[in-house]
């Protein structure tokens, strides 16, 4: 399991576009935009995601480096900046919070991995249901060798037919 610290995430961000908008749709599932970034970082995830602004999938998921939305998102950015520098510069002010949600998503994939395989994992009710009751043998005191050789072949072939 990969445990993310915050300079790994910086340093994603910073070289991956992809990343950067991966982080604004997990900022905004987990509604951690601070009070300067909401409104811009709301906008980016939805324009990522394809919905509209009531969180409605319409459109097909569209990247921040689309020509749309370089005309659409100018009013979120400096004169010079693309939506997707903005984006990540919200990311990177989020990158504590963009760690958490890495481990938190690393330690459930690691546990789905520990699970046993179908044929081992039974329950009790199951195993219980799936055993038959079992009769103990009487010996006789005064059987003799062929009493006890016509009970073991009686044994083995109950075995045998479940």
């Amino acid at each position: 399991m990969k445990t993310w610290t915050t300079r790994e995430i910086q340093k994603l961000l910073e070289n991956n576009d992809r990343a950067v908008e991966r982080a604004m749709v997990t900022l905004y599932q987990r509604n951690t935009f601070n009070s300067s970034s909401r409104e811009a970082g709301t906008h980016f995830a939805l324009w990522v995601l394809g919905c509209n602004s009531r969180g409605k999938k319409v459109y097909p998921p569209k990247s921040l480096n689309h020509p749309r939305a370089v005309s659409r998102y100018r009013r979120f950015c400096y004169i010079d900046q693309k939506p997707i520098d903005c984006a990540r510069a919200i990311a990177i002010a989020h990158a504590v919070d963009l760690a958490e949600a890495a481990n938190i998503k690393s330690l459930q994939r690691s546990e789905k991995k520990v699970t046993k395989p179908k044929h081992i994992q039974l329950t009790l009710d199951d195993f219980i249901n799936s055993t038959q009751p079992i009769s103990k043998p009487t010996v006789k005191a005064d059987s003799s060798w062929e009493d006890t050789a016509e009970l073991l072949r009686s044994l083995k072939d109950k075995k045998s037919d479940s």
